[in-house]
């Protein structure tokens, strides 16, 4: 499930900052519960009767768990018997800890910096998560992790860092 819609980090390198440049009325169900979205069961009827047994939440241009039903959301999925994973920029976890232990379909945490100016020049937010104690809590509950990195001019000095911290993670699968 694709979201497009606000999202509290502005990357430069988004597609959606250009998508959005080009269209007038923009329209998203961000802010509609999901069972409203159009034929949202028929949907997964068609993934049952394909046999799909997981659903990823990721965006090309939003946050998903900011999402006002993103945990009524995820406990649906589940009692309709899909393995629900998402994708997040991680600034949203520490308030998400207990939705992230009904998560067996993966989490992708996409990593942008460890230090604040070099994440604020590429997302344009002072908002940057607690990559320790994600990472503590993660481990402590053996929620593997992936992790996704997009390397541009602003933090490839520190890639080497970035790795050599996240190389001491036990939660991240490669």
């Amino acid at each position: 499930i694709l979201f497009i819609g606000k999202c509290n980090y502005k990357c430069y390198y988004c597609l959606y900052n250009e998508m959005e440049k080009m269209q007038k009325n923009t329209q998203t169900y961000n802010e509609r519960h999901f069972l409203e979205w159009p034929k949202f069961n028929d949907f997964l009827n068609k993934l049952k009767f394909n046999n799909c047994k997981k659903i990823y939440l990721s965006s090309t241009s939003s946050e998903p768990l900011l999402y006002k039903y993103v945990d009524e959301l995820i406990d649906y999925l589940i009692t309709e018997g899909f393995e629900v994973g998402i994708r997040t920029n991680g600034t949203l976890i520490t308030n998400k800890y207990e939705l992230f232990k009904k998560l067996d379909g993966g989490i992708s945490i996409s990593l942008n910096s460890l230090n604040l100016d070099t994440n604020k020049l590429i997302t344009g937010s002072t908002l940057i998560p607690n990559w320790k104690m994600i990472f503590d809590y993660f481990n402590k509950n053996s929620i593997m992790t992936r992790i996704s990195i997009v390397i541009v001019e602003e933090n490839y000095q520190e890639i080497e860092e970035i790795l050599e911290f996240l190389s001491k993670q036990k939660c991240i699968s490669y």
